[in-house]
């Protein structure tokens, strides 16, 4: 042989990319030619005897060849339209063939950005990050209990397991004795057929499948460890794979939408409403009678009007009346503390809360002192009067924005703001004694309407010190965390359904943190003595005569500890009486109908989101219907409150108790029935997706449960001796009951995906055809202006005096709430049947590859519609027995006072 040296460097040392290249590509691709040849063959456009179809010729001609010699033989008419078809399907197929090829290429050499993100190996698809904590392997290993197998951080082979485990070896091998008994009986039918027939093996017996059925069915019953076969462990290892695939894309999926900047939602716009207002006008009438409460003890300390030896609890003119913040340290971590007081102006609320750690705020307007006030809270005495702050979840932006706005908001009343210190001032001028002033300024109606319109500015305007809830908005969507934690991938995409919560805790932070505004606790101690002393002596109490010193049927004095109190009192009851004159109360900051049932209803059940629920288009419909409901769901318990209290009202004589037992049923009524619905809105409707989903995991792991107990009878229906295939007539029906275990989890992830996104869609949709709806009821007028009745394509030049009118006139108030009201239910009913989805596409899914085997999973029913009966049942119940317990309260008490009053 001639051998060079250079042949023996090349063989040795390059691979020979080049030369097997040009032999892949200048064969013509032989094989492929002589298929293209046999399809054309197929429909009649080669003729069965052309050499291309010879074996002996493969590799000796070409696919341009191939195509070449079938054009040559087309003939282009309609009756050869089958024939047309087929010859241009080959060449479509040959280029998407080639585009695909040179995609690959483009591919591997210039990834895309998100390309990291995928699994960079076959083996990366199936694997779970974290199996310690993932929900599905602990599931299944608290289920089946194999040592080893999930890797979960739950207990395996435990007594319980073991016994399972040697249950199921029982039962394997009692299935492999019924199969010995059929394969014994095969093996005699066998050699009848063969004896009847004079045919090998008889009529039935398939030579190529037969046998390796029958080694299969010994391959999978036989109990490999801990009692469990290989059936059952192929079954397991589906479900091990199947909950790493879905893992690994529900992350994919996580990790996507964080790099848009968007949640499982859409953007973070569209998921904080924009929540209701709540009422503040009690805070400047409050925070002024402390002020002059302050202006007039301070004078007194300032005159030595206050003699330590006739007033204990007054300390000497050294001290004096100023604002105090009190907390409690470590409360939230130990549930006690101590108590810390630092001066009200110059502190935040931040720091407050880094004190306290989040717990209640007091605002004590009064004098500090070790000696005298041990009693008291961090030894400040509320001599001029309490306010306390009710702190709720301050880890949410919004909720924080919306605490240190109220802080600020009462720092700035008692540092004077909008007159407050200077009216209080000319109060106390007037009523005290040594005064030569004979007259000073007082507000007047219009500084209470000043302030209604700063208040309502403070809250909602958008421009200046304004537009808090809209900060707090602002700052729930930029720095509110929707992103998912790493805690919750770590469990998997049996956590998936956990995420959705996040809209209801969100909103249900804003809201619960603007309805919780400061609230006055104590009012100053001479009002509160001379509130007392009046409800232990006046039948006839009068909102108004409250905290006046004098009994109202005669010109007795009310009983002071000092002269001088007697002025002050004066003093504070002209300044509370100011603010509490019917004649002066500011509006709530409710939106006001024209109908006053509709407006006491929107007072008791916080009803008034209802009328904007559907202008709001851009916000997702759950973050809309969770606000409405924790709105409802509060107010419904201070109706509840309300009831309590004027059912104490049947103490009263006979006239007035009746009034008062009759106010407090109407409240029972309402609030059970906005308890209901509050209820239902912001606890169990965002609850439904993870009901529905965790539900649909448990499914799951029920379907393992009954594929681990089938497997034995899987086996067994290998023992045939007909039909073709592996699998025969009896066995495949459980193969794609395995593959079922298998693609089941990823398919639950795209049935929440479908629900969450289904539903937003067909609510935006609602809210821009519900006016149509409406319309057809009664018809409608093209130039009216509500988004939520009206067409929203008005006329420019509609002045606002002809919007109401045509407002109006096309629906009126109670028009309005009734068709809200049916919108809300129409939005939930969507709700619920779109989260059905993430049940029905997996139960479903299977008949798209012909596969009409029942899963166990198809069986079971729905869990939510269970739910929502027992919730209705029982939450009309409870409201109704809360009612009634209340109304039963009233009544013993009136009885017990009664019966303390009769002679004896």
């Amino acid at each position: 042989m001639d051998i060079t040296k250079k042949q023996i460097l090349k063989t040795a040392f390059l691979p020979g990319i080049l030369p097997r290249a040009a032999s892949l590509f200048g064969s013509g691709f032989g094989y492929l030619a002589y298929l293209i040849a046999v399809v054309y063959n197929t429909v009649r456009i080669l003729p069965n005897n052309h050499e291309y179809l010879k074996s002996e010729n493969i590799g000796t001609y070409s696919v341009r060849q191939s195509i070449a010699a079938a054009a040559n033989h087309l003939e282009i008419s309609w009756k050869n339209i089958d024939q047309i078809i087929m010859f241009f399907c080959v060449i479509a197929a040959i280029i998407i063939m080639v585009l695909q090829f040179i995609l690959f290429i483009a591919y591997a050499l210039f990834p895309v950005a998100n390309a990291q993100t995928m699994p960079a190996t076959i083996e990366g698809f199936f694997v779970t990050p974290n199996p310690e904590r993932d929900i599905a392997y602990r599931l299944l290993d608290l289920v089946f209990g194999i040592p080893d197998f999930f890797g979960s951080q739950e207990a395996t082979n435990t007594p319980f397991h073991q016994a399972l485990h040697g249950l199921l070896e029982f039962y394997s091998i009692g299935i492999f004795i019924v199969g010995a008994m059929i394969l014994i009986y095969l093996v005699i039918a066998v050699v009848a057929e063969t004896a009847q027939s004079g045919i090998p093996f008889g009529q039935r017996f398939n030579k190529s499948w037969a046998v390796p059925r029958t080694i299969l069915f010994f391959g999978l019953i036989i109990p490999i460890s801990y009692g469990m076969n290989a059936g059952q462990y192929i079954t397991l290892g589906a479900a091990k794979l199947g909950s790493g695939l879905a893992s690994t894309g529900w992350v994919l999926f996580n990790e996507t939408i964080n790099d848009a900047s968007e949640t499982l939602l859409g953007q973070t716009d569209e998921i904080v409403a924009q929540p209701e207002a709540t009422d503040l006008s009690h805070l400047p009438g409050f925070m002024m009678v402390t002020k002059a409460c302050q202006i007039a003890y301070n004078s007194a300390f300032n005159e030595d009007e206050f003699d330590p030896n006739t007033w204990d609890n007054v300390p000497g003119n050294e001290l004096g009346v100023e604002a105090w913040a009190i907390v409690q340290t470590n409360a939230a971590d130990t549930g006690a503390g101590d108590y810390v007081a630092v001066p009200f102006i110059g502190s935040t609320f931040q720091d407050l809360t880094a004190t306290s750690g989040g717990t209640d705020i007091q605002v004590v307007f009064g004098v500090q002192d070790e000696e005298n006030f041990r009693t008291f809270n961090a030894s400040v005495a509320p001599i001029c009067g309490q306010l306390n702050f009710k702190v709720t979840d301050v880890s949410e932006p919004g909720s924080a924005v919306i605490h240190t706005g109220y802080y600020t908001l009462i720092q700035d009343m008692w540092d004077g703001m909008m007159q407050i210190e200077e009216f209080a001032q000319n109060y106390v001028d007037i009523n005290m004694p040594n005064n030569d002033i004979d007259y000073a300024d007082t507000p007047t109606q219009e500084y209470i309407t000043d302030w209604s319109n700063f208040l309502v500015e403070y809250m909602e305007g958008p421009d200046g010190n304004g537009g808090l809830i809209r900060r707090a908005v602002e700052q729930q969507i930029a720095n509110g965390d929707w992103t998912m934690p790493q805690s919750l991938r770590d469990y998997g995409w049996a956590g998936a359904g956990i995420w959705y919560n996040k809209i209801a805790q969100q909103n249900g932070a804003l809201v619960t943190a603007i309805q919780h505004v400061p609230m006055q606790y104590l009012y100053p101690q001479v009002m509160e003595r001379i509130a007392d002393d009046r409800g232990e002596s006046d039948r006839t109490p009068n909102i108004m005569d409250r905290f006046t010193p004098r009994f109202s049927a005669g010109a007795v004095e009310m009983n002071q500890e000092l002269p001088i109190e007697e002025n002050i009192s004066v003093a504070l009851n002209q300044v509370y009486r100011f603010w509490n004159n019917p004649d002066s109360f500011t509006e709530r900051q409710l939106e006001r109908t024209d109908n006053v049932i509709v407006d006491v209803i929107n007072v008791v059940l916080g009803s008034e989101g209802l009328f904007e629920i559907c202008k709001n288009t851009d916000i997702h419909p759950l973050a809309q219907l969770s606000m409405l409901g924790k709105g409802m769901l509060d107010r419904s318990i201070q109706s509840f409150a309300a009831s309590g209290v004027l059912a104490l009202g049947s103490i009263l004589p006979t006239q007035f108790a009746a009034t008062f037992s009759a106010a407090s049923s109407f409240f029972s009524i309402f609030a059970g029935v906005g308890l209901l619905i509050g209820f239902v809105l912001f606890y169990v409707l965002p609850f439904l997706p993870f009901l529905y989903f965790f539900f649909a995991v448990g499914n799951w792991i029920k379907g393992i449960f009954e594929a681990v107990v089938a497997m034995p009878l899987w086996a067994l229906a290998h023992l045939r001796i007909d039909g073709e295939g592996i699998p025969g007539d009896a066995a495949i029906g459980g193969y794609f009951l395995i593959f079922e275990v298998f693609i089941r989890p990823i398919l639950i992830i795209f049935g929440l995906l479908a629900a969450v996104t289904i539903f937003a869609g067909m609510v935006r949709v609602l809210n821009e055809i519900f006016y149509v709806v409406i319309s057809n009821l009664s018809g409608h007028d093209p130039r009216a202006n509500d988004l939520c009745f009206q067409n929203p394509n008005i006329p420019a030049e509609v002045s606002e005096f002809q919007r109401a009118e045509l407002n109006d006139a096309f629906r009126g108030p109670v028009d309005q709430f009734f068709f809200t009201i049916l919108y809300t239910i129409i939005v939930y009913m969507i709700g619920t049947s779109c989260f059905k989805l993430i049940d029905l596409i997996p139960n479903q899914i299977l008949r798209w590859i012909n596969a009409e085997v029942p899963a166990f999973n198809d069986q079971n029913g729905d869990a939510a519609e269970g739910l929502m009966k027992y919730v209705t049942i029982g939450g009309s119940q409870f409201g109704s027995q809360i009612g009634g317990s209340i109304s039963e309260i009233g009544g013993g008490i009136r009885q017990s006072v009664q019966q303390f009053m009769q002679p004896r």
